[in-house]
């Protein structure tokens, strides 16, 4: 089927976020309440405490068997199963505490929030989506509405972050075993609730695709939702980019946005994108269109644009840009942010900021705020190379940060490294992508353990090594000891050199064989740097 066809057979409407039944389910959910007092929704058994009520609902990390074994450790007051299991399941618990519920995936997501009495109808939700930039929207996002209204939240890969008036921030502990970039619909109606008690009025959230056909995200009111780009992700999980596209499309169906900032990409750069913008195209939200050009592109569009921001030159110590809107006067600053990526991403942050703050008034703000941690992070430090520590383990990602990375190398004689891997048991075809581009964009490089998973590390490795062509691979070498990797690249690399570590941007830890093992690769080049390993 071609995308044409997809494209015309895609209809989203509300029925997708509001299936038969939701009210019900609400109701539901504020019965449960009161039936249980004191008790807790769970749907982790990692997690789970005595006397909460379990959600169980097996997946194919779980079978039914698996979570059975392990509920029964855990003493829950009660157990909310789906109808289908009944039969076994009162094979295995007292009658007294099980409650069973009809198409419970669907549901548990409005029986979760009528548990915690609607917390999000009391916040206004931001949903952002989109391949890449999706954490730094929303934490940029949240720290800027902080700093001029109120106090704010964003939950994402980062954990749940509360941002305060006076620019201080905290990543809230209780949460920090989500592992999800989107959490589950029992988790994230529990974290609402919880920012509500504490006063926060605004929530960031990032959307991932996965989160989103996973229906992760019903339940929830959202008011507004951005769009960042699109790009080969998850094809493991979604099968192609049209049902990626698919899957992002549908957050702009949801009934309740009333607005919807996104960037004004050309489909022919990606006929897919037509998906999501057709979408859009249909909601009644007001739609605030945005876009990023680079130093000497054109801006034709800038008067069609409600934003448009324009790279005037950039190097170690920031990127002046231009910022546009439509006809008023143009504005020009210095930010700390590099790279058309992140400017893309900060341009989505000046279109959401446009309607409360005045356009001449941005600047200033905007200038003030930074890509989080582990985001196109510069570690410098005197006599040694500079080293870029990113997120980046998509092939578009990837693309980008190193051409950045390369425009602002100082010096002729200076090389670009590259230190990367590919995480195991995920998206296998993007590995020879990845293994071209860095070997096309890089003088040379290490290619070394990710978060390897349950995947031998030969066979990642092997694979991105085919991507890399003969004449070049001779430029590069495998170091499967991610550690002992960095640490090669920045003894090897000489004082004008870049060195990219790309892929685990802000994790703490890496995963090998189920066992999750502290490591970070901020703390590992820091630690090295300062001549202390």
């Amino acid at each position: 089927m071609t995308t044409s066809t997809l494209f015309k057979s895609f209809n989203p409407s509300s029925a997708s976020w509001y299936p038969d039944g939701w009210d019900d389910s609400i109701k539901f959910g504020n019965n449960l309440r009161f039936s249980y007092p004191g008790s807790e929704l769970s749907d982790s058994t990692k997690t789970m405490k005595k006397n909460d009520i379990f959600v169980v609902l097996p997946g194919k990390n779980f079978s039914l068997p698996d979570l059975i074994e392990k509920i029964k450790a855990a003493s829950p007051s009660a157990l909310l199963i789906d109808n289908k299991f009944e039969r076994i399941s009162k094979k295995e618990f007292s009658q007294n505490n099980l409650v069973f519920y009809k198409n419970l995936k669907n549901q548990i997501g409005f029986i979760a929030s009528g548990f915690y009495k609607n917390p999000s109808e009391d916040l206004d939700i931001v949903a952002v989506t989109g391949t890449d930039g999706k954490t730094s929207v929303v934490n940029m996002l949240a720290a800027a509405v902080a700093k001029t209204s109120t106090k704010t939240a964003a939950i994402g890969s980062l954990g749940v972050v509360v941002y305060q008036e006076n620019g201080q921030k905290k990543t809230l502990k209780i949460y920090s075993d989500i592992g999800l970039t989107t959490p589950s619909p029992v988790v994230i109606q529990n974290i609402f609730s919880f920012l509500r008690k504490h006063k926060v009025e605004k929530v960031f959230l990032e959307a991932s695709s996965i989160g989103i056909t996973e229906k992760r995200l019903l339940g929830t009111k959202i008011g507004s939702a951005l769009f960042t780009s699109l790009g080969h992700d998850h094809l493991d999980y979604h099968g192609s980019i049209e049902q990626l596209a698919f899957a992002k499309a549908e957050l702009f169906a949801h009934p309740n946005l009333r607005k919807i900032v996104f960037t004004k990409k050309k489909s022919s750069d990606l006929p897919e994108l037509r998906i999501i913008h057709n979408v859009i195209k249909k909601s009644k939200a007001k739609k605030i269109y945005v876009d990023s050009v680079g130093i000497g592109e054109l801006e034709k569009t800038k008067n069609e644009l409600d934003i448009l921001l324009k790279e005037l030159d950039s190097s170690m110590a920031g990127t002046k840009v231009g910022l546009f809107s439509k006809n008023l006067d143009p504005q020009e600053f210095i930010v700390n942010i590099f790279g058309p990526h992140n400017l893309q991403n900060l341009s989505l942050v000046a279109g959401y900021l446009l309607e409360t703050i005045e356009f001449e008034n941005l600047p200033d703000l905007l200038k003030t705020l930074k890509t989080p941690i582990g985001r196109f992070e510069l570690i410098i430090s005197k006599n040694f190379p500079v080293v870029c520590v990113d997120y980046a383990h998509t092939p578009g990602a990837l693309d980008v940060t190193l051409k950045t990375l390369r425009k602002i190398l100082d010096s002729p004689d200076g090389n670009l490294i590259c230190v990367f891997g590919c995480g195991g048991n995920r998206d296998k075809a993007k590995r020879s992508y990845m293994g071209k581009i860095a070997s096309e964009k890089s003088n040379w490089g290490i290619i070394t353990a990710d978060n390897p998973r349950y995947e031998s590390l030969e066979v990642i490795t092997s694979q991105i090594f085919v991507g890399i062509s003969s004449d070049l691979k001779k430029n590069w070498t495998i170091i499967n000891d991610r550690e002992n990797a960095i640490a090669t690249a920045i003894k090897q690399a000489k004082a004008q050199d870049i060195i990219l570590v790309a892929g685990k941007g802000h994790e703490s830890t890496q995963e090998i064989n189920g066992n999750f093992i502290n490591f970070s690769d901020r703390e590992v080049v820091t630690r090295i740097l300062s001549g202390s390993k």
